[in-house]
């Protein structure tokens, strides 16, 4: 299975988080740490043969961030939970954008998932992009094949 290119991967979190969360994004910066992330939103692509794992590795102020543009709040106000739910809304999100943009077909978008970034092992990470705002390293889109049993 081809992994789709790193150009567009960057076109759909960029798309997303413009449109919906207002949050202009670069992937140029400072460099940082994958261990300096807090939380990771993982949402699957599956077919009969084939599963992607699309993964957003953030930093805890970043996904308050976006939850405060998404629910009209400011930062500081936002609960832990709704910041769970835009986190997992935004894994949707990219995930069917991802999924309307690759070729293959009969592709299903699985249920979003939220927790603490455990980091590990990135060997099966096929492409990743780092996500940058104002210079800092906030966030990684990580995309993992997998092969259907």
């Amino acid at each position: 299975m081809k992994i789709e290119s790193q150009s567009m991967m960057k076109n759909v979190i960029s798309e997303v988080l413009e449109t919906m969360f207002f949050i202009m994004i670069n992937f140029d910066g400072l460099n940082s740490s994958h261990r300096a992330y807090d939380f990771e939103s993982r949402i699957d692509l599956c077919n009969e043969s084939e599963k992607l794992q699309i993964g957003l590795c953030v930093r805890e102020h970043f996904a308050k961030m976006v939850a405060a543009n998404f629910v009209g709040k400011r930062d500081e106000e936002v609960e832990n939970e709704e910041m769970e739910d835009v986190m997992k809304e935004l894994a949707n999100m990219v995930g069917g954008n991802y999924m309307s943009k690759i070729a293959s077909k009969n592709w299903q978008l699985g249920i979003p998932s939220f927790g603490r970034f455990e980091g590990g092992d990135d060997s099966q990470s096929t492409t990743s992009v780092s996500l940058f705002y104002m210079g800092e390293n906030v966030g990684m889109l990580i995309v993992r094949p997998y092969v259907v049993t």
